[in-house]
């Protein structure tokens, strides 16, 4: 069999890679826990940046930027909030 002639990979092994991008979507979807839990997070960033980001994504990279700029101003820490809850 020459390169120009590959056949499909049959069986289970060698089945489209869609459904795992589907079911990762799905999961990803479920996470987010909806409307009215991120608009409880935006109002928790507003009284307390940190804990906003804390409560999207943990403690990480994000929340270390969010409690420096929260310490430089407290504007910025609730835009840099507002915008992980949206993002994230």
């Amino acid at each position: 069999m020459s390169a120009s002639e590959v056949r499909p990979r049959s069986g289970f092994l060698g089945t489209c890679n869609c459904l795992n991008r589907v079911t990762y979507k799905v999961a990803r979807q479920s996470d987010r826990k909806g409307p009215p839990m991120d608009l409880l997070r935006i109002i928790v960033a507003i009284l307390l940046p940190p804990l906003g980001v804390f409560l999207q994504v943990g403690i990480g990279k994000q929340f270390w930027i969010n409690i420096l700029l929260t310490i430089l101003g407290y504007i910025p820490g609730i835009v840099h909030a507002v915008w992980v809850i949206a993002k994230y």
